[in-house]
Order: C-alpha cells, then sequence, then structure tokens
C-alpha cells in the first residue's frame, strides 16, 4: 500500500481560532501524483491512499486499522532546533506504530542527482 498523509492548511480566524481547508486543487494534484507511484515489478499488488490530517496520527491510526506489518517511510533527517520546532513525523510514527517502522533518510543532493539523470524520485520529495 502506498499511503501519504497530508496535513490541511491551517488559516486563522478572529479570536485566535483555526480552521483547516484542504484546497481541492491541492487534494486532486497529490492524489495523482500519489497514483503515479508504483512498484516495479508488475505482479505485485498496492494501493493507494491519500488521509487528510495530522500525518503521523493519520499513518499510526491507518496501520492499526489495516492491520499493517510493516511502515516503511523517508524522513528528512533533520536534527537539533530544526527538528525540535518542525516536530519529525518519522520519529512520532516510530514511537506509536502498532508494527516495526523502517525509515530511510533520502541523502541532500539525491534530487538534483536524479533530477541530472532522468530518474523520478519516490513520491513525495
Amino acid at each position: 500500500m502506498f499511503v501519504y498523509a497530508d496535513e490541511p492548511t491551517a488559516a486563522y480566524g478572529g479570536a485566535g481560532d483555526v480552521f483547516y481547508s484542504a484546497l481541492p486543487d491541492d487534494h486532486h494534484s497529490l492524489l495523482r501524483r500519489l497514483e503515479e507511484t508504483r512498484p516495479t515489478k508488475h505482479e505485485v499488488k498496492y494501493e493507494h491512499h491519500l488521509l487528510d490530517g495530522d500525518p503521523s496520527a493519520e499513518i499510526v491510526h491507518f496501520a492499526e486499522r489495516e492491520h499493517v506489518d510493516l511502515i516503511v517511510m523517508g524522513t528528512h533527517g533533520r536534527t537539533g532546533l530544526t527538528r525540535l520546532l518542525m516536530g519529525s513525523v518519522a520519529e512520532a510514527v516510530v514511537r506509536r506504530a502498532p508494527c516495526p517502522v523502517f525509515t530511510h533518510q533520502l541523502h541532500k543532493n539525491a534530487e538534483l542527482v536524479l533530477k541530472k539523470s532522468g530518474e523520478r524520485p519516490c513520491f513525495p520529495v
């Protein structure tokens, strides 16, 4: 299964109210990009799932609901103050997942190397 969790865009109203909204164009674009991701072996069965909400919570809930055996996910590999301020979806999933989690940090120059070689990066970079 290919799963992507999209956190809705926050819009702030009066009196500190927070409203979340997903723009339909963004949702369709994400879904289209997700559906372009396929296993390299044609005989492998797969599904696509686009989730809305807090990414770490949605991934963990999905894994629980679907009885997932293993989660494989990419990570930006942020450390220090950046990770403290921005949080880490991968870390939250590792801590709360009902199954093993394999994380992989994409090399800093990987996107540039892939663009030069003409290969498409895994969804999303």
